[in-house]
This record gives structure tokens, C-alpha cells and sequence, in this order.
């Protein structure tokens, strides 16, 4: 199917998307900080309602929960954003200083400021695991990352060691390794980090499992973005304007390889249930049908 395109403002950030569905959601600044408004589309790419979310915001990242709730991180404030009523809330008081912070998989979602690391489960309405820290460098080394099938969750609070969490027994497994842009294989088996790969259930380091070749020694200004959907798995390398390419990790065959025409310099990109989602920075959302 070709690109659905919509042309708005040159701040862009991930959409809110969710694997069970298809419709998503975009926010962008108008005008001076004058407002903020919220964009609904449907798969298809048509607007189904905006809705202001008011001045002086500055919303870096979305996730759709299953609750019909968007989880906004609003200029380093965690906020939940109701689709029913659209009434935002407090959703977190820590502060974080990053803008990158929040994670979803299936029914959890997941956290991370400068003082702790969360995984919510929106079944019970509950924090099933936490750390805490007060090492002053937490908010520079922290992260947090959940597996595609809800089994793991992996984080970092320093700067040579991630820490794998089996999110049932809670039994973790620590990798040491210095290196950025961390990801799962889709059935939870595996992980990488800075180029090298692991077993998820004791952290021996082993061969590279993937279709696809990953560069070692990945720094933080390097480009390695991976998002998992069932066996599917889009993988951008090299530049924040490479094309993005769509490999079927079953059969280990490289479907396509998205080359899209308003990429500037980078490009924010995310699974619905039957499409992959990509927002410019030259403001354009295009939409490629992906569903096997």
C-alpha cells in the first residue's frame, strides 16, 4: 500500500501506537507553545478527532495502553491522558530528565526517571517491579526496556552493567557491557547491546542470532533502531536517514527496505497491528501496510 502522508509542523516525535490495533495518535506544538494538540487517526491515515491539550507543553513521547489511556511524557513529567474523557492527570511525580522514559508491551507498561525504574501492570493497576537509586549518576546511565512478549525487562544503573529481569520469578541476570541501543529478539530469547548478543536466560554471550548484521561498539550517537511486531522486525542502522528495513525473523528473509522521501536527517517509526508508522522530521506521518 502507498504512504499515507500528512504534512504538519517540523517537530516531530514518536507516534502512540499500540500492536492491537491500528488507529494511533500524534501530538504536535502550535504556533509559540500556544497549544498542544492531540491528532487520532485511523489506520488509514485519517484524522478522527483532535483534541487540545493545552499551553506550554511539550510532549517527547506517547505510548497507548490497553486501558485507553495515553501515557505522556510532558517536558520530563509523566501524565495519563484518558481517550474517553480526555482528562490528563498526574501519572507519576518524579521528574525525569530525559526525554526518552517510557515503554510498553502488551498489558505492562514501563518507566524510568532519576530515581527509579517501574513496571506497571495495567491488569491489576499495580507496580510490579521497581529499583530505586541514589548513585547521582542514575539519571545519566538509566534506562529501562520490556520484551516484546512480556517476559523480561531489561535496565541499566551504571554505566558497564544491564540487568535482566525475569519478570515472573524475578531472577536477574547481569551482562556486563558498555554499549547503547539495547533490543529483544520477538520471542524473548534473545537481547543485544553495543553490537553483541545474549541468551536471555543465563547472559552467555553467543553468535549473532539475527537475519541481519549489527555493528559492535555502538555509541550513544549511533543509529540502531529496532521495533518487534509478532516475527516481524524493523531495523534502521548507519544514519537517522537509512532506510528502514522490514525483515520476517521466521524465515529470516529481508521483505522490504523502506527508503521514505521526507526523511531529513531522522525518522521516529512504530508497529500498529497491520502497518508500520513513520513520522519525519521534515513533518510528514506516512503509513506502509505490513501485515502478513
Amino acid at each position: 500500500m502507498p504512504p499515507v502522508c500528512w504534512k504538519g509542523q517540523q517537530r516531530f516525535y514518536a507516534p502512540g501506537c499500540a500492536l492491537t490495533r491500528d488507529d494511533f495518535f500524534l501530538t504536535r506544538v502550535a504556533g509559540d507553545f500556544e497549544d498542544e494538540i492531540l491528532y487520532y487517526f485511523n489506520g488509514s491515515g485519517e484524522i478522527l478527532e483532535t483534541v487540545s491539550l493545552g499551553a506550554r507543553r511539550m510532549t517527547y513521547e506517547q505510548v497507548l495502553c490497553p486501558n485507553d489511556t495515553l501515557l505522556l511524557n510532558n517536558s520530563y513529567l509523566l501524565q495519563q491522558f484518558s481517550l474517553r474523557t480526555h482528562e490528563i492527570t498526574p501519572f507519576a511525580n518524579k521528574k525525569n530528565s530525559m526525554k526518552a522514559m517510557l515503554d510498553v508491551s502488551g498489558d505492562l507498561a514501563l518507566w524510568y526517571t532519576g530515581e527509579e525504574i517501574v513496571v506497571f501492570d495495567f491488569v491489576s493497576n499495580t507496580a510490579v517491579k521497581c529499583k530505586k537509586s541514589k548513585d547521582p549518576n542514575f539519571a545519566y546511565y538509566c534506562f529501562g526496556m520490556l520484551s516484546p512478549r512480556q517476559s523480561k525487562a531489561a535496565y541499566r544503573v551504571t554505566e558497564g552493567e544491564y540487568v535482566l529481569v525475569d519478570l515472573k520469578s524475578a531472577q536477574k541476570t547481569v551482562i556486563s557491557n558498555e554499549g547503547w541501543h539495547p533490543f529483544f529478539s520477538p520471542d524473548d530469547q534473545f537481547f543485544s547491546v553495543g553490537g553483541k548478543f545474549y541468551l536471555t536466560q543465563t547472559g552467555e554471550e553467543i553468535a549473532n542470532p539475527f537475519p541481519f548484521s549489527v555493528r559492535q561498539g555502538l555509541s550513544f550517537s549511533d543509529t540502531c533502531a529496532v521495533k518487534t511486531r509478532d516475527s516481524l522486525m524493523a531495523v534502521q542502522q548507519d544514519r537517522g536517514n537509512s532506510p528502514i528495513e522490514l525483515w520476517d525473523t521466521s524465515s529470516g528473509q529481508l521483505l522490504a527496505a523502506i527508503d521514505d522521501p521526507f526523511v531529513v536527517l531522522q525518522v521516529n517509526f512504530a508497529f500498529t497491528q497491520s502497518g508500520l508508522v513513520l513520522h519525519t522530521d521534515y513533518g510528514v506521518m506516512s503509513i506502509y501496510s505490513c501485515d502478513l
